[in-house]
């Protein structure tokens, strides 16, 4: 980390002399630090490695009075006379109404950035969490009008004005999300693409929004789905995460990540397999009945009528042997790698003839059943249980953060463990 003494010097170079032997004088505890000796630091100042350490001073050593006339001073170069004295007349005892006056009569969002800090220091935290989140519902709404007058909107809750917010993101990703009949229909992978565009629309939603939306959208999920679901995110955000600390590093957790997701998916077929073999369910009855319609087609094989498909079925039964048929579609089958014995090719064959389609749907639906059954027994098994190649690939990484943190002792950037 950066020592005060560096600072000192570098304020000295991008601001002067005089202002770093005043603030040095501060950090030796000689004289108090004043709004205007700080304000001063921070608008000269040109790198945002002082401006920031400046912030953090008067955040660790200001009392709220001074730091209210810290970021005012610090704003108000930038005002027109007009705003500034509207921004003067702010104190701890403002009326919301008066902050937001100013609020919306300044253009730039640079600048009602810099009054968000001014407005926390003067209203408590609840009312300054419903104004901010107001305000941004009213910027996500995107030029749609808002008839609602702020003290009307004050007077709900803030999780009620969060709702808003995530109903109407959850409408600009998808018009059909703003029934919640329909949100509670959702399946598990119609819940992850919706969370995950949410993120990508809203990149700058809070962790307690994000949270809350989470839950909204995939309350009605099972909870080992529920587990499954917030493991992938929190993969997500740490793989993000670890490729802006090390673009190597990240490489490697993504290929650790995807080795164990595609082995996890390996294991699980072959379980789901094993259990259908072992209950004696055709599952690839489907690909086996689409195998022999595609023959058919390709040998230009007529079967659309009832006489068709008798007459195929009485050459079958006289000469099952010597068919060519049958011959063309053992081929194809084996081709698919799909194991059978001459007796079953027939068999498939004269059901693929006398089945109708309502009948085959039944038929594939029953596959379907029995194996999201057999899936969901799965989940429970393994919720919550960690895969060993990630376990050890975090080890791994917790001692190549640790070789990070150290390279960088001599910058103001910090390596956080997971």
């Amino acid at each position: 980390m950066i020592s005060e003494k560096e600072f000192v010097h570098l304020i000295a170079k991008e601001v002067g002399i005089d202002h770093a032997i005043e603030l040095d004088e501060v950090l030796r505890g000689k004289t108090e630090g004043t709004a205007e000796l700080m304000s001063k630091i921070y608008t000269d100042a040109q790198s945002t490695i002082i401006k920031e350490w400046i912030k953090q001073l008067v955040q660790d050593s200001f009392d709220k009075k001074r730091s209210l006339q810290f970021y005012k001073k610090c704003l108000e170069k930038e005002l027109t006379p007009e705003n500034r004295e509207e921004l003067n007349r702010l104190n701890e005892k403002s009326e919301i109404h008066e902050f937001e006056k100013l609020y919306h009569s300044l253009e730039s969002l640079k600048l009602k950035e810099q009054l968000h800090p001014i407005g926390r220091l003067i209203f408590d935290e609840e009312k300054w969490g419903k104004f901010e989140n107001i305000q941004l519902y009213i910027q996500e709404l995107k030029g749609k009008k808002v008839n609602i007058p702020l003290s009307e909107m004050m007077e709900k809750d803030l999780d009620e004005i969060k709702n808003l917010r995530i109903m109407n993101g959850l409408r600009s990703i998808d018009s059909r999300l703003e029934d919640v009949t329909i949100i509670q229909k959702l399946k598990f992978d119609e819940v992850e693409g919706a969370i995950f565009k949410l993120k990508a629309h809203y990149p700058y939603w809070d962790e307690d929004l994000q949270k809350q939306a989470t839950k909204q959208v995939s309350v009605h999920l099972e909870e080992s789905e529920q587990s499954q679901l917030n493991q992938t995110f929190e993969q997500s955000e740490m793989m993000t995460n670890i490729f802006a600390v090390s673009p190597k590093l990240g490489q490697k957790f993504q290929q650790t990540v995807k080795e164990a997701q595609e082995k996890m998916l390996v294991n699980r077929i072959d379980e789901v397999k094993k259990e259908l073999e072992k209950q004696h369910v055709d599952y690839l009855l489907p690909e086996i009945m689409q195998t022999i319609e595609q023959h058919l087609v390709n040998e230009k094989t007529n079967c659309e009528t009832m006489d068709d498909k008798q007459k195929i079925l009485q050459e079958l039964e006289n000469t099952p042997e010597s068919s060519k048929l049958l011959a063309g579609i053992k081929k194809e089958l084996a081709h698919k790698k799909i194991k059978h014995t001459g007796g079953e090719v027939l068999l498939w064959v004269k059901k693929f003839l006398t089945t109708n389609e309502k009948d085959q749907e039944k038929d594939y639906q029953f596959i379907v059943n029995k194996i999201e059954k057999i899936l969901e027994e799965q989940i429970k098994r393994t919720a919550g249980k960690n895969d060993k190649e990630i376990s050890q690939f975090f080890v791994e990484l917790n001692w190549a953060l640790d070789k990070i943190a150290d390279e960088m002792k001599e910058t103001v950037i910090q390596v956080r463990k997971i």
